[in-house]
């Protein structure tokens, strides 16, 4: 269903997103912590998904990694979510459709090398989601 040219829903996840799965991440924040906070532009990054005990491991979460989460960000630090971005989806498109792998968490800077931002792994979530519809 398609709401219209620029709106439509997004399909929750049916698998554990894995390492590479290559996702977008949209948010209205600051593409650096410099940014000028101005700016009004939604902002789209690709960022590909980071092994989860690589993830661990990183100065990011020093040890405190939970099941409920998942990383994505490039190596080189080229693109990621940033400062008010919390909350901003991290999709990955399969054939035609939308999907929500993850919800903007936090992070340590942004756009660092070596330094992944965090999601919430919505993977983890979509029987409690489906649950609390049902009861609309």
């Amino acid at each position: 269903m398609k709401i219209n040219t620029y709106v439509s829903p997004i399909c929750l996840p049916t698998k554990e997103p894995v390492e590479g799965d290559k996702c977008v991440v949209a948010g209205w924040g600051f593409g650096r912590f410099s940014s000028d906070p101005s700016t009004v532009t939604l902002k789209d990054n690709a960022n590909p998904i980071v092994i989860t005990d690589e993830c661990d491991g990183r100065k990011v979460l020093e040890g405190r990694f939970t099941p409920y989460m998942l990383c994505a960000g490039f190596q080189t630090g080229k693109t990621d979510s940033c400062w008010k971005d919390s909350g901003s989806p991290l999709m990955s498109k399969i054939g035609d459709a939308w999907y929500l792998q993850g919800l903007a968490t936090f992070g340590v800077d942004c756009e660092k090398p070596s330094l992944p931002d965090v999601y919430a792994n919505v993977f983890k979530f979509v029987s409690w989601i489906t649950d609390q519809m049902t009861k609309l």
